[in-house]
C-alpha cells in the first residue's frame, strides 16, 4: 500500500512540475503604435482654438504593427492643451 502512495506522489509531483501555468508580466505598450493625436471640434474638424466651455474631441490613429494578447495594454497620453493645472 506504501508503494502505491509513492509511485502516485511522484507521479503528482512530477506532472505539477512540468504543467505548473508560468507567470508573465503583461507588456505597456505605451504610445508606440500611435501614428497620429489631434484634438478636433465637435464636429470632427481638426482645431486648436477653444473656447473655455467647447466640446472637444481627441483623436487617436493607431496601427498594430505586432501580434497583442489578451491583457497587454496601452498607455494613451493626454495632450498638454487638456491637462488642468492646480
Amino acid at each position: 500500500m506504501n508503494k502505491k502512495w509513492l509511485v502516485f506522489a511522484i507521479i503528482f509531483l512530477l506532472t505539477t512540475i512540468f504543467f505548473i501555468p508560468k507567470a508573465e508580466a503583461a507588456t505597456d505598450y505605451g504610445s508606440k503604435f500611435f501614428t497620429n493625436i489631434a484634438l478636433q471640434n465637435q464636429n470632427g474638424e481638426d482645431t486648436s482654438n477653444f473656447k473655455e466651455n467647447s466640446k472637444v474631441r481627441v483623436a487617436y490613429d493607431f496601427v498594430i504593427t505586432e501580434p497583442v494578447v489578451s491583457g497587454e495594454t496601452m498607455t494613451l497620453t493626454i495632450p498638454e492643451q487638456l491637462k488642468l493645472i492646480n
